[in-house]
Order: structure tokens, then sequence, then C-alpha cells
């Protein structure tokens, strides 16, 4: 079972410092890193592709990896997956299916990432060990948090799955999602004045 874990969403970085950015973490004292990977496929921004990615994951965190295209196979096998403990493709994905085999069959867990309006009954997560809440639409960072999506937390739990929150979480509204085994924090932390301080206001209602 996973500890609770806060992860730093990079996807509001400023990425033209990108190397900076990232040691500045390991400084402030981030263990986790969240990476959104998107081809404008399933949502219509684009991000990271295997070679920048790749050079990501040669840092010293704990990654987790949130695929919002279409056909997550076609990137997969360019991947090194040897620092990312969990992977999350979405249900709607039309390459849902082959991306959670090739994960099953390299060792990697898989997820699932549940869209706001999508209802937990609505997903099979027989073949994955986590399972994402997002609680913004999927795509673009700095969104409103839904709290009308807390509740799938305990759903999913209840089916004895690890669950993670995704969009739009703050020192303000992190408690609420207390119960969840990870957090994923993007906006917040990089707009904050004292993002180390930032990370302890976090920290505190979510990790108690």
């Amino acid at each position: 079972m996973l500890n609770k874990r806060i992860g730093i969403s990079i996807l509001d970085c400023d990425f033209m410092r990108l190397e900076d950015e990232l040691g500045e973490m390991m400084e402030n004292g981030v263990t986790n890193v969240h990476i959104d990977v998107m081809d404008t496929s399933f949502v219509g921004n684009l991000t990271f592709g295997p070679c920048v990615l790749n050079r990501i994951l040669k840092h010293e965190f704990v990654f987790d990896i949130h695929m919002m295209i279409e056909d997550p196979i076609v990137l997969l096998p360019l991947i090194d997956l040897s620092n990312v403990f969990v992977v999350t493709v979405h249900q709607e994905a039309s390459g849902k299916k082959k991306a959670i085999e090739y994960l099953r069959d390299n060792g990697v867990m898989a997820g699932i990432a549940i869209n706001p309006e999508t209802r937990v009954e609505e997903v099979d997560l027989s073949d994955a060990g986590f399972s994402l809440v997002m609680t913004v639409n999927p795509g673009f960072g700095g969104q409103q948090f839904k709290s009308e999506c807390v509740c799938k937390i305990d759903q999913i739990k209840k089916q004895g799955k690890l669950v993670g929150v995704d969009g739009g979480l703050n020192a303000s509204n992190i408690a609420m999602v207390k119960d969840a085994d990870y957090v994923v924090v993007g906006s917040g932390y990089f707009r904050a004045e004292d993002r180390r301080e930032y990370l302890t206001k976090i920290r505190r209602p979510f990790l108690g």
C-alpha cells in the first residue's frame, strides 16, 4: 500500500527553465512528480515527446505519468519507466486496454483516470491498481476544483484500489481529499511566492 504522498505537476512550470525548476523542486523537498503527457489526440493540448520525457525521468524523483492521449501504446515503449510507480490512462481512451496490458507485462502499475462527468460505476477497475479522480476537466492547469467529485474517493477505496486526486487542489481545499492516497498539486505551487512554505501549507491538512 502506498504511503500518502503529494505529487507536484510540472504542467504549470516554466518550460524554458525546466532543468532549473526540477532542481529547485528537489531542493524544496519534493519527492513525487506528476507528468502530464498530451499529444492533442485526446485533449486539446500538447506537452512532452519521448526525448524530453526521458530526460525528465532521469531526475531522482518518484514519478507518475498521466497519459491524456487516445492510444498510449504508441508512446509507452519509447518511455523509460524505471522510476515510474504508476501510469494512468483515461477510461475513454480507445487504446486503454492495450496500454494496461503493456504496463502489466512490464511490471508497472496501471491507473485509470475518471473524468468529472464519469461515474465510478461506469468504470472497470479490475485490471488497475490505481484510479485518478479528475476534479477538473483534463488538459489544462489552473482550473477550479470540482468538489462534487470528492465522493468518488470512498467509492473507489471500497473496491480496494489506491486513489489519487488531480485538479484544482490548493491549500484551501486539499483537506477535502484527505482520504485519498495521492494528490496532485500544480499551479498553486508554481504561483506561490514561497514555494517551500507552500509545500508545508498543503502537507499539513493532507498528511496530518
